[in-house]
């Protein structure tokens, strides 16, 4: 149920993620480290001056050195009621970018349902790699981080909505929906999670190895928009700096070139909110804003029982 907060209009889980995003940035500041919001994020940013009403999430992205800074921090730097969640923490975190989660909440997201992970309201937080200007660089590269992620994302696929769907349906859908399966079953009898998300964050990394002089570009491959988030590192950092954006009443930070950055992601047009039947966001399996994470998991499990 869509429950709204008297902030600016936000829903409830929006003004949680408002909050988060204003002590991530304090920290941010007091850690010298550079952030940038980036995706939808900052879509909404500047197309609604804050969230996208149907939004449901927080993204950012760090260059590299940023990225690792932050990822070696020690989490008692952070405030209390959050913790920063990683495949290099701690095991069974279905995603190979980094999170900052809200320890106070819980959240148990639909398309990551089949992981069996658990956590709490989140901000995405991805790295930003070196990259080539060159379209078939950025190509090959997107194609062999686009296998990687099939195999991971097969791990963490919800098969029992799969099977679900199987049965109430007939005919070519239920003969493909059984491959699908069939597919998830043999990618996970044969690779390891664990080892997947290693191999991806090495992925994005490999351009600076190979090509350490060819670094025009910074891109995000771990995130939605493949080489379409390959963009020129000025846009983030260019003569004018980093951009500064109203975001709920604060300001947050941005990349400079926002403008292009954008229409980059999103076409010419992105200023012109979608229709109805295509605002999208990431549907929650359980969403508790009260409820501690791991106190919903010690009495799930306890249910279970």
């Amino acid at each position: 149920m869509r429950r709204e907060s008297d902030i600016y209009g936000t829903t409830e889980m929006q003004a949680a993620l408002l909050s988060m995003l204003k002590d991530f940035d304090a920290f941010c500041q007091q850690q010298r480290i550079s952030y940038s919001l980036c995706g939808g994020t900052l879509l909404g940013a500047v197309r609604h001056k804050g969230f996208i009403p149907w939004d449901d999430d927080a993204d950012v992205g760090l260059p590299r050195a940023d990225y690792e800074k932050l990822l070696r921090q020690n989490d008692i730097r952070l405030p209390q009621t959050y913790d920063l969640r990683h495949f290099s923490k701690e095991k069974g975190v279905p995603y190979a970018f980094m999170r900052l989660e809200d320890k106070t909440t819980t959240c148990v997201e639909t398309r990551r349902s089949g992981s069996g992970y658990v956590g709490g309201v989140y901000i995405d937080i991805f790295p930003l790699d070196y990259d080539s200007a060159d379209s078939a660089l950025q190509k090959r590269t997107e194609k062999r981080i686009k296998r990687k992620k099939k195999l991971f994302y097969a791990h963490i696929a919800d098969q029992k909505q799969i099977e679900s769907e199987k049965r109430s349906t007939s005919g070519l859908k239920k003969v493909l929906l059984q491959g699908k399966l069939l597919g998830i079953q043999t990618v996970r009898i044969f690779t390891d999670r664990q080892k997947l998300a290693v191999a991806l964050d090495r992925c994005v990394q490999n351009h600076e190895k190979k090509h350490p002089d060819s670094k025009e570009h910074y891109s995000n491959y771990l995130g939605h928009w493949g080489r379409r988030e390959s963009v020129p590192r000025e846009w983030f950092s260019g003569k004018n700096g980093a951009g500064e954006y109203l975001f709920e009443g604060y300001k947050l930070w941005g990349p400079c070139e926002s403008d292009l950055y954008l229409k980059a992601l999103y076409g010419a047009d992105y200023m012109i909110p979608p229709k109805d039947t295509e605002q999208t966001g990431h549907p929650a399996k359980i969403l508790l804003l009260d409820c501690p994470y791991e106190k919903w998991k010690i009495e799930h499990l306890e249910e279970e029982k």
